[in-house]
């Protein structure tokens, strides 16, 4: 929990953990204290701890799926979901033709190729968005977008706000 860097990445394995931005809530606090320090009305406020993401490390990175197909092909999106790769990329890498890979893929995992490798960089632009000050059009380069009007669509699509709205909500001061 905290996503402690010295104690998740020294322990062997690395350790995944659970990060809360409990600083956001803890400033939204200080900003209502500081108002009745002022003697103003505050009301009935509520403070709301943001949503807890989880920042994933070798603990958690195992695929464990019956399918050998669907595991090449997880373990080969896992290693390179950041260039831009296509499903006749995995398929290739798979050894078995698009057809099938999309056919075993979406019975084993409920969802097609194209959606993991989507689910994958949308994660990881949701921690570049909340972990740097990278501008969004880096964000979107970081991810291979040579536009960014497809990874905005593509963040709204998956994530369900716009990539400013995420930041926002998710940075430690309003």
């Amino acid at each position: 929990m905290d996503n402690d860097e010295l104690v998740c990445e020294f322990a062997s394995p690395p350790l995944s953990s659970i990060v809360l931005n409990t600083e956001k809530s803890g400033y939204d606090a200080a900003t209502v204290l500081h108002r009745m320090m002022q003697g103003k009305k505050v009301g009935g406020i509520t403070i709301p701890i943001p949503t807890p993401r989880v920042v994933t490390r070798q603990s958690t990175d195992v695929i464990a799926v019956n399918d050998p197909v669907v595991a090449c092909a997880l373990n080969y999106i896992h290693e390179h979901y950041r260039k831009g790769i296509s499903v006749d990329d995995i398929a290739n890498a798979a050894g078995v033709s698009r057809r099938v890979l999309q056919i075993r893929f979406r019975k084993v995992m409920n969802r097609s190729v194209y959606e993991e490798v989507l689910r994958l960089r949308m994660n990881q632009a949701c921690l570049l968005l909340t972990e740097t000050n990278l501008s969004v059009a880096q964000v979107a380069e970081a991810l291979n977008y040579e536009e960014i009007k497809y990874f905005s669509r593509a963040f709204l699509q998956i994530v369900g706000i716009s990539l400013l709205a995420y930041r926002k909500q998710q940075s430690i001061r309003n």
